[in-house]
């Protein structure tokens, strides 16, 4: 245990020196050919909420950054062996064994880079861009028509057409590298633990609009705990740079969640299913923590339309729209 907390110092702690890095502070997302996006990742940030956020789980990502560090240049292979052997005593220290006898500028870090854009791309922009339904619109506190069905007949629809799960579930088939993410950044158990309930209602909520969106657009999240064999759920906000306005949302941080207090409790399992609920919140953590949501949110606000009618030139907003909306499909190159 204590080579492994030694070895997540190091790698925490030279993430951190973005001066030392030459990475220019960011990986820039190219949208096709040589033509670079106005939108960039930040790459050794993105890295370093991944692996702490990994660790809590169990995951994987630490492993795989040395790894892929290793990979790119004969001698890191070396130097790294020798930093796990190092007790960590500062960030310059670890800096100065791994890159002993190299120059930084000199080496290429495209193994590790590539490792930040397919979690960027296949877990980041994957939790960001989920789809599904909303919560009604029609007034201030609207919620979805389900509310006032019977919950039998709910349960019974669910279980007859898969209407909560199944497109979800048919999305992750498609997409393996999602899942290959998740099994790298929180394990395999909760891989598997993602599939088996998707389809089922532990993989729905019901909340007031507004609350909805800024769920999807990772401003909160909930936070599953088991306290005397009972899960009891909690209000967690999401550390940001930005201001953000939480609107009808009374509720504070660490305040608990009631689910599961009324008289259909029982039939609908009493909460969301928690590793759904920890892996959403641990994500959002390193998406916000590491400024990669802003750039998910920028593409989604370019890839909206409003409705307008607009003349039909090739203009610099169409091709922004048009940019965005490829991004968000994977149907463009991240680079």
């Amino acid at each position: 245990m204590t080579h492994l907390v030694t070895i997540e110092q190091h790698a925490l702690a030279i993430l951190q020196q973005n001066d030392l890095w030459n990475w220019s502070d960011t990986k820039r997302i190219q949208a096709s050919g040589n033509q670079t996006s106005k939108f960039q990742v930040p790459t050794a940030k993105l890295l370093y909420f991944l692996i702490v956020e990994s660790q809590i789980f169990g995951g994987e990502v630490l492993d795989h950054f040395w790894k892929k560090l290793e990979t790119c240049e004969e001698t890191l292979k070396e130097n790294v062996e020798n930093l796990r052997g190092e007790h960590f005593v500062s960030a310059e220290k670890s800096f100065e064994v791994l890159f002993r006898g190299l120059d930084p500028k000199n080496v290429n870090f495209k193994p590790v880079l590539d490792m930040a854009v397919e979690f960027f791309t296949d877990l980041g922009i994957a939790f960001m861009n989920p789809g599904g339904r909303k919560s009604g619109t029609s007034t201030g506190f609207s919620v979805s028509e389900v509310i006032n069905e019977a919950t039998d007949n709910l349960l019974q629809r669910v279980g007859e057409r898969g209407d909560l799960g199944k497109r979800k579930q048919e999305v992750l088939k498609a997409l393996p590298e999602t899942l290959g993410c998740i099994a790298m950044f929180a394990g395999a158990a909760a891989r598997d633990d993602v599939v088996s309930h998707l389809n089922s209602i532990g993989n729905a909520t019901n909340m007031e609009h507004n609350a909805h969106i800024l769920y999807d657009d990772l401003y909160w999240g909930i936070e599953a705990k088991e306290e005397s064999g009972e899960v009891k759920y909690f209000f967690r906000t999401i550390p940001t740079n930005r201001y953000s306005n939480l609107g009808y949302i009374t509720l504070r941080e660490g305040d608990e969640i009631q689910f599961g207090k009324g008289p259909d409790g029982k039939k609908l399992d009493n909460g969301p299913t928690p590793i759904l609920c920890n892996l959403q919140l641990a994500v959002a953590r390193v998406l916000r923590m590491s400024g990669a949501a802003d750039i998910i949110l920028k593409w989604k606000d370019q890839a909206d339309d409003d409705g307008c009618y607009r003349l039909p030139f090739a203009s610099e907003e169409f091709f922004n729209k048009l940019e965005a909306k490829l991004l968000l499909s994977g149907r463009a190159v991240v680079a």
